[in-house]
């Protein structure tokens, strides 16, 4: 008597009922991951040569319900300390150089977004080294104590960088332009006497300094070249080039900063 086929087609097919109905491995993968970070800052340009701060804004988007979610953030240099954040419940002391970290214990709905403000020391960039091009901070984004990765495992971060604006001394409402104004203030100091005698002495406001001997404070003033403490007649006129620099259209003032200028700017915009 010949078998029937019976059995091996009943055996395919649930073999294929099976392969239907199981659930794939794409539907088992969990939804709960970071997405991506961003950080921006509230500021193209910072004054370096000055003492000040920057406001940074952290985003982090994700899905699903993910567990103790933080940023850690990271600056250029140890000359840059934290002061205050936004919205993370963990967060740094104030004071602390970097790198700085902040959790939450409770997640936001995303995108988790908050402000973080960063204290710099004056002195940062100085133009007669060249290091005064950018600032770069990199935020990683955390689960617990760990890098989030991405689909290939790479760490989920960003960075952004801010230009750093060397402003001359003199120019006291820092707009790149030396005027008129801002240049007798210079010669004001450059007149200061110490009885019969003009010494040129300046304190550390950039005050002239009368009837004392010239001391150069911690940042001397930009038109020092040499940094002795004192307004030299050769140090008014190099600010005088930079006050007369001037467009067809008429004086400007313009200057920028330039590590092979004597003091550390050259004319022009």
């Amino acid at each position: 008597m010949k078998k029937t086929a019976w059995p091996k087609r009943f055996s395919v097919l649930v073999a294929l009922l099976v392969g239907v109905l199981a659930p794939s491995s794409t539907a088992q993968t969990s939804t709960n991951k970071v997405t991506g970070i961003t950080l921006t800052s509230s500021v193209h340009q910072f004054l370096a040569d000055r003492p000040g701060t920057i406001t940074l804004t952290v985003k982090v988007t994700y899905t699903g319900t993910v567990s103790r979610l933080g940023v850690r953030l990271v600056a250029p240099s140890d000359q840059w300390t934290f002061q205050s954040a936004s919205g993370p419940t963990a967060q740094p002391t104030a004071g602390n150089t970097q790198p700085w970290e902040f959790s939450y214990l409770t997640n936001p709905t995303s995108p988790a977004t908050f402000t973080v403000t960063l204290n710099y020391a004056a002195g940062l960039a100085d133009p007669l080294d060249a290091n005064y091009i950018g600032q770069s901070f990199t935020a990683y984004a955390l689960l617990g104590s760990q890098n989030a990765k991405d689909a290939n495992g790479a760490d989920i971060k960003t960075v952004a960088t801010i230009t750093e604006a060397v402003i001359h001394t003199a120019d006291a409402n820092s707009d790149a332009r030396i005027s008129l104004d801002e240049l007798l203030k210079v010669v004001q100091i450059y007149n200061t006497r110490n009885g019969n005698q003009r010494t040129g002495a300046y304190d550390a406001s950039y005050n002239p300094a009368p009837n004392v001997a010239p001391v150069a404070p911690a940042q001397p003033h930009r038109a020092d070249i040499d940094r002795d403490g004192a307004i030299s007649l050769m140090e008014l006129m190099r600010l005088v080039d930079l006050c007369m620099y001037a467009t067809p259209a008429g004086r400007t003032g313009e200057y920028h900063a330039d590590s092979q200028g004597a003091d550390g700017f050259s004319p022009g915009p």
